[in-house]
């Protein structure tokens, strides 16, 4: 062990080696993980202690399994093109962020996710407030695992972070809540990893492991996992490995949303969140209505999205839809009918920043945020 760790760090280990039960175990790791410092120190231990949890998970995943199955879980039903989940603590403000968001007097659940329609530039964005999140252990949490569900399954998941409060122990905590929840925030990994039928266990470009290839063989094999693939493409962590051969991890894009801006003294709050993390954030102040467009451009640009809008004869759309960027006009009319596309003749796509006002297009053709888009069909 080594000699530079924090009290309550080496409490956290004594816990885990005292433990009993697969799930004391886990609890006891992951508090571990949370709690020991990341420098050049500690990089052995917590690469362990990682691997660790990553095993004694698929182990518990296999009781599961085997016994009766959980109850079902709670969902919200989506109502809108894009989805963002708001995850914070107690007394962050995401309640009071979601009513000013969606200009609406929602009622406080507290133990229920709270839903609204946040309107961007004629593009509407659905927004769950989730209940707060006041531990990283989830099993800890009421609904942990339903709440998180949801989260999973959303498009965006937004970090509601106080900036009156320790920014760094709430961004710390919500993080390892998403850890704990299978949720990895960011880019995926530089591994293709891929379950073969035979051939064993193949592993190619273990320079860029940061692990040996014995204790990847054994990690794999506590996951059931005997024949298969694995190539690293490029340098990456013991996290970057867990996630890409765990096939309950899902990998979401994340923004910070710093609540009470406007409170006095808060500017260091938010210098620290930015030394911190290089999610992409915004701060805002929903008492002064400072930065409510800011939230939905952060959230346009993080999930590389367009506004195009449908015309017809009664004119154009009063809601834009919300697309990919990179989207053609088949997309556009597989959203409308799919027989817009089965009796497809030509498209006439109106756009500001084009010489030629109106493109007269095919289904191939590329559409730029802001295009208004009108479909001819064969009749």
């Amino acid at each position: 062990m080594p000699a530079n760790l924090p009290t309550e760090a080496q409490l956290a280990l004594e816990e885990y080696e005292k433990a009993t039960t697969l799930q004391a175990k886990i609890s006891a790791l992951q508090k571990f993980i949370a709690l020991c410092p990341k420098h050049k120190g500690t990089e052995k231990i917590l690469k362990w202690a990682k691997t660790q949890l990553a095993k004694l998970r698929a182990q518990l995943e296999r009781r599961r399994k085997a016994t009766t199955s959980a109850p079902p879980a709670f969902s919200v039903k989506k109502e809108a093109d894009i989805q963002v989940v708001l995850l914070g603590v107690p007394q962050s403000g995401k309640t009071t962020l979601l009513r000013w968001l969606c200009d609406s007097e929602i009622p406080d659940k507290r133990i229920f996710p709270n839903v609204g329609i946040f309107n961007y530039h004629g593009a509407e964005f659905q927004i769950v407030d989730l209940p707060s999140i006041f531990t990283s252990d989830i099993d800890k949490i009421p609904n942990g695992r339903a709440l998180f569900g949801i989260a999973r399954n959303a498009d965006l998941i937004a970090f509601v972070i106080d900036l009156t409060q320790d920014v760094e122990w709430q961004y710390n905590l919500l993080i390892n809540a998403c850890e704990n929840a299978r949720i990895a925030i960011g880019r995926r990994p530089p591994i293709t990893f891929k379950k073969t039928s035979s051939g064993g266990i193949n592993i190619f470009g273990i320079q860029y492991s940061p692990l040996p290839k014995k204790e990847i063989e054994e990690l794999l094999r506590s996951h059931g996992i005997l024949n298969c693939q694995l190539i690293f493409h490029d340098y990456c962590t013991v996290d970057d490995l867990i996630h890409a051969i765990d096939k309950k991890y899902v990998f979401k894009k994340a923004i910070i949303i710093a609540t009470k801006g406007d409170c006095p003294g808060t500017k260091p709050s938010w210098e620290k969140l930015k030394q911190i993390t290089r999610i992409p954030m915004v701060a805002v102040s929903a008492v002064k209505n400072i930065g409510k467009s800011k939230v939905g451009e952060l959230i346009k640009r993080t999930l590389d999205l367009i506004f195009v809008w449908t015309k017809d004869d009664k004119g154009i759309a009063s809601n834009a839809m919300i697309l990919k960027r990179g989207a053609k006009i088949i997309d556009v009319a597989e959203r409308i009918h799919e027989d817009f596309v089965r009796f497809f003749r030509f498209a006439i796509v109106e756009r500001k920043t084009s010489k030629v006002k109106q493109i007269r297009a095919g289904l191939s053709f590329m559409l730029e945020d802001g295009d208004i888009v009108r479909i001819y069909i064969k009749r």
